[in-house]
């Protein structure tokens, strides 16, 4: 605990201790949580979060002890942030711990006015103090306020309340202030929230000390514990005698604290030996001092770890420098061929030799131990040589680990040495496999744009305070990023995908500029990137992409049918496609190719224009309802009337597109060839005309936002009219 030295605690693995019990928790809680998520990594080493935690947050609202209680204090950890939400949502006063290294007792947070009309987002936020400094009061020792309500975090709990904490004993620290300063009556309710597996019918009491407080009410996703009869004392005031004066620098409350209890003629002593363990421990750094002359204890260690540098140095010098002489002279060197700090037997201490890159030496015959070497086991005619190849010392790649040498020259335990030829020499071993890595393949991808000049850093910054954890973010060299988050299997992936957008919404980031003192506000544009082989159905643009490519994928199959003449002239002519014409003038011969597999082909890519027709068609709809009040303002029926049409055609070419798909479909597998050609010109002529119906839409759709104001709030994209003129040229003008 962190009121105590590590010493204290029980070491022995076989024996009860809180530490076995911590290890047997968090692997059960991290058992309970697919493989990747980041829900996981709220697990190990911390307050355990499981997956009904808002289940369980909401059967303690429902008890009569959190109904009576009016002021209410919630712990940080993960697990209990439901908590929270539902105090605000009970229109209760919450309290939460202060910002971290501040001399706070406890931070209220303010209610606001509707709770309805804010963002669950936006909740969360407030309740973890992210939300700006106007929904917050934190307040000092002078200002405190009974509490009615404590809920706090366990790993672990037994049902007569005794609980283990993950072992820095903050809260024990913390519930000791506030029963010091009367806020914690015997009437507050300390109770917790744990799953069912955190749960134990009874700890050893050894385990636990005086000042380990316990719980009144414990609430399980399946039960309500509680405590009878209430363990006296439930909990203690602070115990100064256990307390070290580098802790006071870290829970700075405790200093004001001791302060005024002095003031008030209290004597107060802190124990002399320094054995607490902390979170914010410093950085060692070179020449830093700190308070209580410790900077001159930093530097002495730093010249005992120069000092053990050099002497390394050394003798991997020496060492070096002996590895071109033969095994006899080695060993008529002594103890003393290695040299010691002091120099003795080794001589002046040697300068590093300076390292070169060398590509790997390919393994030949001359590696094996039969070539041109002696068979008797000795070695000597390749091993004492001193000149031959295999007597020069192997450097290893910059930046790899040097293998081990065999000095012994065989008789070794070690399986990699003991493959050596018969003259003693190690055989390279194949380097291990590089394990593969975690590929996954449901997941929900983020695509952020607009981060040319952003600093990664204070991307993840914001990341974090917006409560996004992805499981990897993909970075590019155009601006773009994607984030990438485990499918969760507790929600739809419609939801998941809504609520991380709603996370993301409005993000922005300041940056400083060269030429000005003024930050520059960059807008990032964050957006769920379609999944592979399908479109964006609220992009005019993607919708255009994919049905004029699966177009052309029908021309490439109807060339190789040898079909490309027919079924050409049977349909409009494709963007980029007068290198087509020119092939379809000659003569076409069919290519030797699996007709099973392209009529599959054809169908999927028929299929797929079907989907895009159909999807163009509905994006007319949406577009139309969307601009139309703005439009009949401006009195531009024209262009309403003009994508309507389209959106007609895009229908009825999704219609045709169907059709032939049907129709290729009922093709039976054991039909001949001219039946399974037949069906393919239909579908090149229905792709065809589903590729020209999504651009007229996406053509329709840009000249259509051009009349629109840039603030009128749309959910449909498109590109500019002039870019669809330049990218379908051949479509357009049929």
């Amino acid at each position: 605990m962190l009121l105590i030295s590590k010493s204290d605690e029980n070491n022995d693995d076989n024996a009860p201790s809180k530490r076995l019990y911590r290890q047997e928790v968090w692997a059960a809680m991290k058992a309970r949580f697919p493989q990747g998520s980041t829900s996981s990594n709220f697990v190990n080493r911390k307050i355990p979060l499981f997956p009904e935690a808002e289940q369980t947050a909401e059967r303690l609202a429902d008890t009569p002890e959190f109904k009576q209680a009016k002021t209410i204090k919630v712990n940080i950890d993960m697990a209990q942030e439901a908590v929270k939400l539902q105090v605000l949502k009970a229109n209760k006063t919450l309290f939460v711990a202060p910002s971290q290294k501040s001399d706070y007792l406890y931070a209220k947070i303010k209610m606001p006015s509707s709770l309805e009309e804010i963002p669950f987002v936006q909740q969360r936020r407030i309740v973890k103090m992210l939300a700006g400094e106007d929904t917050y009061e934190e307040l000092g020792i002078d200002q405190t306020e009974p509490l009615d309500m404590v809920v706090v975090g366990c790993v672990a709990v037994s049902e007569r309340g005794q609980r283990i904490g993950k072992g820095n004993g903050y809260v024990d620290l913390e519930i000791a202030i506030l029963v010091q300063l009367g806020v914690i009556t015997p009437q507050t309710v300390i109770a917790t929230t744990v799953a069912d597996e955190q749960v134990y019918r009874e700890l050893p009491a050894d385990l636990f000390q005086r000042y380990d407080f316990t719980v009144d009410l414990i609430v399980t996703p399946t039960r309500i514990i509680r405590v009878q009869p209430r363990p006296e004392p439930r909990a203690i005031g602070i115990e100064w005698g256990l307390l070290s004066s580098r802790r006071l620098d870290v829970v700075r409350v405790l200093k004001k604290l001791k302060e005024r209890l002095e003031a008030a003629g209290q004597q107060i002593e802190l124990k002399d030996e320094d054995t607490d363990v902390e979170s914010f421990r410093k950085r060692r750094t070179r020449g830093s001092e700190s308070a209580g002359g410790g900077g001159q204890q930093q530097q002495q260690q730093e010249r005992r770890r120069q000092q053990k540098n050099r002497r390394r140095r050394s003798t991997r010098n020496s060492t070096a420098g002996k590895e071109g002489k033969s095994g006899t002279e080695q060993e008529g060197n002594g103890a003393g061929g290695g040299g010691d700090e002091s120099g003795e037997g080794g001589g002046s201490r040697m300068r590093r030799k300076r390292r070169y890159t060398r590509k790997p030496r390919r393994y030949s015959r001359r590696d094996s131990g039969e070539y041109g070497g002696s068979q008797d086991g000795s070695g000597q005619q390749q091993q004492d040589g001193g000149d031959g190849p295999q007597s020069q010392r192997q450097r290893p790649l910059k930046g790899s680990r040097p293998r081990r040498q065999n000095k012994s020259g065989g008789g070794s335990t070690n399986p990699a040495v003991a493959a050596n030829g018969p003259n003693g020499q190690q055989q390279k071993q194949p380097r291990p496999p590089r394990q593969p890595k975690l590929q996954l393949q449901d997941s929900v991808r983020i695509r952020v744009s607009n981060m040319f000049s952003v600093p990664f850093k204070d991307f993840k910054d914001e990341l974090r305070t917006r409560d996004c954890y992805p499981a990897k973010i993909s970075q590019s060299r155009n601006g773009r990023c994607l984030l990438i988050f485990p499918k969760r299997e507790d929600v739809p992936e419609q939801a998941q995908v809504d609520e991380l957008l709603q996370k993301l919404a409005d993000m922005s980031i300041s940056v400083p500029q060269k030429n000005s003192a003024e930050p520059k506000e960059i807008r990032l544009k964050c957006e769920l990137q379609s999944k592979s082989r399908e479109f964006v159905e609220q992009d005019a643009a993607s919708i255009a992409s994919f049905a004029n490519r699966a177009a052309r994928k029908l021309q490439d199959i109807s060339r190789k049918l040898g079909l490309g003449a027919d079924s050409a002239s049977a349909g409009a002519t494709l963007e980029g496609a007068e290198e087509q014409q020119q092939q379809q003038q000659q003569p076409q011969q069919p290519e030797a190719t699996n007709v099973d597999e392209l009529l599959a082909e054809a169908l999927a890519a028929t299929q797929l224009a079907a989907r895009a027709a159909k999807a163009a068609g509905v994006l007319t709809e949406k577009a139309t309802q969307e601009v139309k009040p703005v439009l009949e303002a401006a009195n531009l029926p024209a262009q309403l009337e003009l994508l309507t049409n389209y959106g007609t055609e895009a229908f009825a070419a999704a219609t045709k597109a169907e059709g032939a798909a049907e129709v290729a479909t009922a093709v039976t597998p054991d039909a001949d060839r001219s039946a399974k050609e037949q069906v393919v010109p239909a579908m090149v002529s229905a792709t065809q005309a589903a590729a020209l119906a999504a651009v007229n839409v996406a053509y329709a759709t840009a000249k259509l936002l051009k009349e629109v104001p840039a603030s009128t709030q749309l959910t449909i994209a498109t590109i500019t009219d002039a870019t669809v003129e330049r990218l379908y040229t051949a479509l357009r003008k049929k």
